[in-house]
């Protein structure tokens, strides 16, 4: 009877022992196992287009290649002789179009088809300049770039000229269309030549008309220390008349202050416009005329007093 009892008891406790171990086992091995995680899943994509998270990893943007994307047929409303495949980003719009520069953070070019109707129409300034949410954010001129900088936010397509209505007007005001440019500059001579064009314009019945930056400098010069869009050199305006006969008259303007009354003085051709830029405008055109064309000036419309039609011959700027 005795021996039955420590038997039971001797049975019981190796029982409890083994519950205990197992226990102790499945604990441990219970804890090794990754913890669930019960944080929400939200999906993070942005959809706001004026989100400003960089393209690449690691908060850098992803490498662009030039004129990649651009298509030479592109905006052709504006650009009725094709576009200039070197720049970063085309944008079209109903008025005028931009190829955009990543780097110098302001247009290469802008290029406007305009007529007499659209440019004898008055329309108040809207002034609503802003941010353009269509570039890429880190290779977007803002505000906050041009507030103190001494500079005034010059219009490369100007409002004056594609602004026929209040909605072309207010999209003049993007900050993709506008150059840091000296008030004397902005203010003076070149608002008197961008009037001339308009006028240029009520004689041709249509024109095209291509502005651009010009650096020439060995190292850029910023609207403020070290930042904010580069400051040009000089700035540029080409003319065409696309009727027959066809006709072209450029500008190569320094970035200073003058008068319009001495525009004579920077008339030049396209081919040399080109050399300074880099740039390859009228592709369209035929290449049996092309190149006689573009090395071409003539003052068809009265712009520039006293200047004699001719050819640079070179290439080379015309003074």
């Amino acid at each position: 009877m005795i021996n039955e009892k420590w038997n039971n008891i001797f049975k019981f406790t190796a029982t409890a022992l083994f519950v205990s171990l197992l226990a102790s086992t499945l604990t441990a091995c219970d804890e090794n196992l990754p913890e669930e995680d019960e944080t929400e899943v939200v999906d993070e994509t942005p959809t706001d287009p004026t989100d400003e998270t960089p393209d690449g990893e690691d908060g850098e943007p992803e490498e662009e290649v030039v004129g990649s994307q651009i298509d030479p047929a592109g905006c052709p409303e504006h650009n009725p002789l094709g576009v200039s495949v070197n720049t970063d980003q085309l944008l079209c719009w109903e008025n005028y179009s931009v190829g955009y520069n990543y780097e110098t953070l302001q247009p290469d070019w802008a290029s406007y088809f305009i007529n007499k109707d659209l440019v004898n129409r008055f329309i108040e300034r809207t002034d609503d300049f802003r941010d353009d949410f269509s570039v890429p954010a880190y290779a977007r001129s803002t505000l906050g770039m041009y507030r103190g900088s001494g500079y005034d936010r010059g219009h490369i397509a100007p409002a004056a000229t594609v602004g026929y209505d209040e909605e072309s007007m207010s999209l003049s005001f993007l900050l993709s269309n506008m150059s840091p440019q000296d008030a004397g500059f902005n203010r003076g001579g070149w608002a008197e030549l961008e009037a001339l064009v308009r006028d240029c314009v009520n004689q041709t019945d249509t024109l095209l008309v291509i502005t651009g930056s010009i650096y020439t400098s060995d190292e850029p010069t910023y609207a403020k220390i070290d930042s904010g869009p580069y400051v040009p050199d000089a700035y540029y305006k080409i003319l065409v008349k696309t009727t027959e006969p066809m006709k072209a008259l450029a500008f190569n303007v320094p970035h200073v202050a003058f008068s319009g009354s001495f525009i004579t003085d920077y008339v030049t051709s396209i081919n040399a416009i080109e050399a300074l830029t880099g740039q390859d405008f009228l592709p369209a055109l035929d290449d049996a005329i092309e190149e006689d064309f573009e090395a071409s000036f003539e003052d068809f419309c009265g712009i520039a007093p006293g200047l004699i039609a001719g050819s640079d011959g070179s290439g080379s700027v015309v003074q």
